[in-house]
């Protein structure tokens, strides 16, 4: 399993199979898990190296730019789940 899908299927568990049907049909699906997922690991690195900052240092990461990342994140989320709700309601018996 890719990594970018599995990321996306550990966030959204309940969409699993959709998650994996767009996954391997939809290279605009896989180009917003990737996205997402390069995004997240952004993230973490970026408090991860906040948080091992000694005391009295300036952190190397504005929490500006940490918010735009996690407002980029918050956008690339949004299509990931409009994209699985498009599939979702184009299928019969899955509402």
């Amino acid at each position: 399993m890719d990594k970018e899908m599995d990321f996306m299927i550990r966030r959204f568990p309940r969409y699993r199979g959709l998650v994996i049907q767009l996954f391997d049909t939809s290279e605009d699906f896989k180009a917003v898990c990737e996205d997402y997922w390069q995004c997240s690991l952004v993230i973490r690195k970026m408090k991860e190296e906040n948080e091992q900052v000694k005391n009295g240092q300036e952190n190397p990461y504005d929490q500006r730019i940490i918010s735009q990342y996690n407002l980029l994140r918050l956008e690339l989320e949004s299509e990931a789940l409009r994209m699985i709700n498009g599939l979702k309601f184009n299928m019969p018996g899955i509402h």
